[in-house]
């Protein structure tokens, strides 16, 4: 079986960063944010570690699942799947879902 290497931020990484915007480009040419606020742990041992981060985006912003290319400040830029799971006055939110193996 081959694997994909991908390099992502870590959960502490996201932690340290919770209350920024990261910034994504979207098919249109439109730029929009997404503004981290709240990562949630659902589990965390020696064996695996899974952890779900939460998105803000503006109401117009497109309630389509997919791959999103964020830039941000701190912790550069790097393509996330991204899935929208409501939406509320205040904006459309996404749901990015995290289960690493630490074998």
């Amino acid at each position: 079986m081959s694997q994909i290497a991908v390099d992502l931020p870590t959960k502490n990484q996201f932690l340290e960063n919770l209350d920024s915007d990261f910034r994504a480009t979207l098919d249109d040419g439109r730029s929009i944010d997404f503004h981290l606020f709240k990562l949630e742990t659902t589990i965390s041992n020696k064996v695996q570690d899974a952890f779900s981060i939460l998105f803000r985006a503006p109401s117009d912003a497109p309630p389509e699942q997919g791959t999103f290319h964020l830039e941000h400040g701190v912790l550069g830029s790097f393509d996330l799947f991204l899935v929208p799971i409501k939406q509320k006055e205040d904006g459309l939110y996404f749901e990015a879902v995290f289960n690493r193996l630490l074998l």
